[in-house]
């Protein structure tokens, strides 16, 4: 089996409706109340379906107990894109608004699943490590499976152009190569992923202070 790819600044707090007061730092019982996922790990299939069940475990509680918005925070090197794709799928089709917050390092596939957070709502604070680049496959076998191999990649890389399209402000696959998938990694700033619309602010405001 083939291994799979890899693939202006304005305060406010980064978990939105989440106050100080309602946050048990002691235990994830308060997180997990107001709404908030951490995804502090790889993406494989496994670490998306924790995440992809907790979305939809929010949206099939009574409407009395979902919470206004879900928030995920992001602080990944990224992983599988099949399964981070699998994950974006579930927060375009979430009923509840999807808040997204990168911090410590959101990279590959952990970008491409944060800026697909409700727009307005895609926080990066100042420190984050933001990089993406092209996604990679290694595979091996016959020529013919790997040229069966080969209009996969083809698929895969117009889902992220069309994915990209839709959420940032890059609109042409050209401007898309140019800033966020050139030959090599590409590393940024919180400001310029601001500014090419892959977060709507950089927040300098922590809810525990």
């Amino acid at each position: 089996m083939p291994k799979k790819q890899k693939a202006d600044t304005d305060l406010g707090d980064f978990l939105d409706d989440v106050s100080s007061a309602s946050l048990d730092l002691d235990g994830s019982s308060a997180l997990d109340q107001n709404g908030v996922y951490v995804f502090a790990e790889e993406f494989t299939y496994a670490s998306a379906a924790k995440c992809i069940r907790f979305i939809l475990n929010k949206n099939f509680m009574p409407a009395h107990r979902q919470p206004k918005n879900i928030t995920l925070i992001f602080m990944s090197d990224g992983g599988d894109l099949n399964g981070c794709f699998a994950l974006i799928d579930v927060m375009k089709g979430s009923r509840i608004p999807i808040h997204t917050v990168g911090i410590g390092t959101i990279a590959s596939s952990a970008l491409l699943a944060f800026m697909a957070g409700t727009p307005g709502h895609r926080t990066i604070t100042p420190n984050t490590c933001i990089m993406s680049h092209q996604f990679s496959w290694y595979i091996g076998g016959k020529s013919h499976e790997l040229m069966a191999v080969g209009s996969e990649v083809t698929r895969i890389e117009k889902r992220m152009l069309s994915h990209i399209r839709a959420c940032t402000n890059l609109k042409n696959d050209d401007d898309i190569r140019k800033h966020l998938i050139p030959p090599s990694d590409v590393y940024l700033e919180a400001r310029d992923a601001v500014k090419l619309g892959i977060a709507d602010r950089v927040s300098t405001y922590y809810p525990y202070k």
